[in-house]
């Protein structure tokens, strides 16, 4: 690690993901991929300072002046913190694990240590994001290169590789934070206690879980030479009471990689929208409560004396002591009068709104890939999984969001 962070290198590295294609999505232009932006419709200030709305991906102008911007706040920036403020979320440990090797261990614990979310005070450590970390052998000085591949198809898709190419395992490509012992130390504990926290044979994450679109019928699993199914209650009893088939277990552990992964992508912008969505219904629909009306009335009528005692003091119209005493006595109404009003409309909210905040830090804090499933994250993201068929699920999110995947069907 570095003594002293090589501010010059980290930008070499910050224009070197500037210059990444971006990537369209289903939502595209309003919701892209890249390092620097999750949406392809964007506002830029000209000179005059007036601000213009550029398109992205439909306009190579718009893209190359864009680039230029963002390439020049990157060039003025004074510190690693100052670039790092920059990125799009989803590549924040990205850039922290290229980084690494510039960065001093200060500004490094510096990072690490940052909220993902601007608007979080705190620190939300979710046990999926310290497994990947305590599992990335990056911290070791070493490199484990091809994990991800871009498919051939167009456009191309980044994926996991799960043995379709081949990966290359280097040592010491970069200085260790911690020792080969201690990594192997914890890869041992850890080995042990997955095989105590395993479930019983008989337990499944899906349990409970998986239900039919078409009859509404919970699943049940089933297990037929040798491979495990989920299948509707109704159909089993008699087919042509429900026509939707058994699925794979595999297969609906496949859909939820694909599922977290879009969701790590993308879900931010989406579940933003609905958030900003979710609080101007609930603002509306309080904005005739006679309650509010009142507490904002009284906020106004406070402010308004708040501003007429300051423009007395700076008249000299009043005493200094009297100021103070009358101004901290009127800031103190308007801070609980404000109080009261946030209660209300905190108490009037469903739980639809902290629901969506929640899975924000889940997917802020979890790792940029799953390796395999992850039946704890699972449960922290997934309410319920509805088979629409034995070509298609939808996952309904603990917010009640349900999100479409298609299952990519294999002999069975």
């Amino acid at each position: 690690m570095a003594h002293e962070t090589d501010l010059r290198r980290v930008k070499l590295l910050a224009h070197a993901l500037l210059d990444v294609r971006i990537q369209q999505t289903a939502f595209s232009p309003m919701i892209v991929s890249h390092p620097f932006t999750n949406s392809g419709i964007t506002a830029l200030r000209n000179k005059d300072g007036s601000l213009s709305i550029v398109d992205l991906v439909n306009n190579a102008d718009d893209c190359t002046k864009w680039r230029s911007t963002v390439g020049k706040q990157i060039d003025s920036a004074e510190n690693a913190h100052e670039v790092f403020a920059l990125l799009n979320p989803p590549y924040y440990l990205t850039f922290i694990k290229f980084t690494a090797v510039a960065l001093s261990e200060q500004d490094l614990g510096k990072l690490l240590s940052i909220p993902k979310r601007k608007d979080n005070a705190e620190i939300i450590w979710h046990k999926t994001s310290i497994r990947y970390m305590l599992s990335n052998e990056r911290y070791v000085g070493d490199s484990l290169w091809q994990k991800t591949y871009m498919t051939d198809a167009f456009p191309p898709v980044m994926v996991r590789n799960r043995g379709e190419k081949e990966m290359y395992y280097a040592e010491a490509t970069h200085p260790a934070i911690i020792t080969k012992e201690e990594f192997d130390a914890v890869q041992m504990l850890l080995g042990q206690r997955a095989k105590r926290e395993v479930c019983p044979e008989n337990r499944s994450p899906f349990d409970q879980k998986v239900f039919c679109g078409q009859c509404g019928t919970s699943f049940r699993k089933k297990v037929s030479h040798g491979k495990v199914f989920w299948s509707c209650r109704k159909h089993n009893e008699d087919i042509q009471s429900c026509p939707v088939t058994q699925v794979p277990d595999a297969e609906i552990r496949r859909a939820f990689l694909r599922l977290h992964y879009n969701l790590k992508i993308h879900g931010e912008a989406i579940l933003t929208q609905m958030l900003n969505s979710l609080q101007a219904i609930r603002n509306r629909r309080m904005l005739w409560s006679l309650d509010v009306i009142e507490l904002n009335k009284q906020i106004s009528e406070l402010t308004s004396q708040n501003q007429m005692l300051a423009a007395l003091k700076e008249q000299g119209l009043i005493d200094p002591d009297f100021f103070i005493s009358q101004n901290n006595e009127l800031t103190e109404q308007l801070r609980t009068a404000k109080l009261k009003k946030e209660r209300l409309l905190v108490a009037d909210g469903d739980s639809t709104i902290a629901q969506t905040r929640e899975l924000m830090e889940i997917l802020d804090a979890g790792p940029d890939f799953l390796d395999d499933f992850d039946a704890e994250l699972f449960g922290e993201l997934i309410d319920k999984i509805i088979v629409d068929s034995s070509e298609q699920l939808r996952f309904r999110l603990k917010n009640g969001l349900e999100l479409v995947e298609i299952i990519e069907r294999t002999v069975r």
